[in-house]
């Protein structure tokens, strides 16, 4: 296991890859990573598996320019050598943008990711106008509370996700978020958005808005690509 090598892979998901959801995504970079010949580690025992993780999954219809998966690898080339093996064999709506190599040590991708930027940009079909935008953010970010109701096995319960709304501003049509997004806890961009829409006395009409993870961050606020360096 010493001789392993710990990489981090940052790629980007969009168009009609957006609707394809985590498990899919996870068989298709198994696939991906055999085609592009990387010598990739496998588990041990029956049924061995590629020691492959992913940081915080996207939601199927979310497109990203900020996902990151790890991967232990028997041996590895370069950074370049790597993502141009892999963008080759890639299909439109995926595309690694970078890989870097992690201390044996670092803590994994789900682990590390504790925020995480969101663009959200209203349809202009059903929202020809926005001037009301920019006072229901404000007017929401200045409040000490941000209640939303909240499906759980028990039912419906109302909770309060102001501590996990870091940053809500917008201009024009496009709302800008960074949301807290760990394990501890995680706050979806939607549900800020319905909250955004409730103190706008507004209606969010289903599919009137696209979503874009723009990147993830961990406690520091430092991206998690900052943890490896190129090779």
């Amino acid at each position: 296991m010493s001789d392993r090598v710990k990489v981090r892979l940052r790629f980007e998901k969009y168009g009609a890859m957006k609707f394809i959801g985590h498990l899919d995504v996870m068989r298709y970079f198994q696939k991906l990573i055999r085609r592009a010949g990387l010598d990739v580690a496998y588990s041990e025992g029956f049924h061995p598996h590629q020691i492959l993780s992913f940081a915080n999954p996207l939601g199927v219809g979310i497109s990203s320019k900020g996902e990151y998966a790890d991967l232990v690898m028997e041996s590895v080339t370069s950074s370049k050598d790597m993502v141009d093996a892999l963008n080759r064999e890639n299909v439109e709506g995926f595309f690694v943008t970078d890989i870097v190599r992690l201390p044996e040590n670092a803590p994994n991708g789900m682990a590390s990711v504790d925020r995480a930027d969101y663009e959200l940009t209203l349809s202009e079909e059903k929202y020809p106008d926005v001037s009301w935008l920019e006072d229901a953010c404000k007017a929401l970010s200045q409040k000490e509370e941000v209640l939303i109701e909240k499906r759980t096995k028990k039912g419906m319960k109302t909770v309060d996700i102001k501590e996990g709304i870091l940053e809500l501003r917008c201009e024009g049509r496009v709302i800008f978020m960074k949301l807290r997004a760990g394990s501890a806890l995680n706050i979806r961009p939607e549900q800020v958005l319905l909250a955004v829409f409730a103190q706008a006395g507004a209606e969010l009409y289903p599919f009137s808005y696209d979503t874009l993870r723009l990147e993830q961050y961990d406690c520091d606020g430092k991206s998690l690509l900052s943890a490896g360096e190129v090779f």
